[in-house]
Parts: structure tokens; C-alpha cells; sequence
């Protein structure tokens, strides 16, 4: 989401839009300067004065493009395992296929809203 945002209020954009305008015809509504030139010249120049001293002003108004992004990310939660000799003396046969089968689905329970990280320690 792009944010503009001025230090002023914005509708000091206007006075900028009428200050380029008065200075473009101050200087270019009866300069003949360039009279042996074609009519349209003056216009162009004066357009161009306009939307430089516009550009300029509003500029001074101190303008801010803020930028929002959210991104939503699943909480992590670590499953840490004892890898431990006395750990594994106690769990034999059936009761360490039991183990391995709740470990699996405690894990496959979690992954679903939760980011799973499984550590192991000890020796």
C-alpha cells in the first residue's frame, strides 16, 4: 500500500498550481521576444514554465511516499528430543514404536498451524 503525504495540508497544492501559473503569464502573456517565431512557442514555453515553478513549489511542501507491507508468518515452535543412553534403555519394542508413531503425529498435528522445528541433543 503507496501513501502520499505532505508536511502541509494538501490543498497547498492549489497555491503552487497558481503560482506557476501567474509567474508562466507574467513572463509569457505579451513577451515578444519571440514574435518571429511560431505563435504556439510562446504556449509551450509557457506551459513548460508552469509545470516547472508547480513541480518546484509542491516539492517544497516537503512530500513523503510511505510504503505498508504486511506479511503474516506462522509462529515457529521447536520440538526438542532427548537422544540420550537412558532414554533409549528405556524405550524398547512396542513402546518405542509407540513413541515414534505419537512423535509423528504431534508433529504432523503442529505443522498445520505452526512453523516445526525439530532439534535432537544429547548423546
Amino acid at each position: 500500500m503507496l501513501d502520499l503525504s505532505f508536511q502541509y495540508p494538501a490543498w497547498f497544492l492549489i497555491f503552487c498550481a497558481l503560482l506557476g501559473l501567474g509567474y508562466a503569464l507574467l513572463l509569457y502573456y505579451r513577451d515578444t521576444t519571440f514574435r518571429d517565431q511560431a505563435p504556439k512557442l510562446n504556449r509551450w514555453l509557457g506551459l513548460l514554465r508552469w509545470l516547472s515553478v508547480t513541480l518546484l513549489s509542491a516539492l517544497l511542501l516537503s512530500p513523503l511516499l510511505k510504503s505498508f507491507f504486511t506479511e503474516t508468518k506462522k509462529p515457529i515452535v521447536v520440538l526438542a528430543q532427548d537422544q540420550s543412553e537412558s532414554v533409549a534403555a528405556d524405550l524398547q519394542g512396542a513402546t518405542l514404536e509407540q513413541y515414534k508413531q505419537d512423535w509423528s503425529s504431534l508433529k504432523n498435528a503442529l505443522s498445520e498451524n505452526y512453523e516445526v522445528h525439530e532439534l535432537a541433543f544429547g548423546d
